[in-house]
């Protein structure tokens, strides 16, 4: 199957999905705060985890069976 979510790759049948993520590299104080750093921070540690979860969860929702374990850590 193509999934238009992850750029037209193909995706196979998964039953189990493991995902983590843990990048900080916004480490500034509050009025040095690059905006760019923290947004590329929260396309990792969010937004690449929503995406995956988004990329196999219909599969496992139409074979009524499937597992998603998400993982976090301030550094992978």
């Amino acid at each position: 199957m193509r999934d238009t979510r992850c750029g037209g790759a193909e995706i196979i049948a998964l039953d189990v999905s493991i995902s983590n993520a843990g990048l900080v590299d916004a480490r500034d104080t509050i009025e040095d705060f690059d905006d760019g750093i923290g947004d590329r921070d929260v396309a990792v540690n969010l937004t690449g985890t929503i995406n995956v979860t988004r990329a196999v969860y219909s599969g496992m929702k139409e074979r009524e069976w499937g597992r998603i374990v998400t993982m976090s850590s301030v550094t992978g």
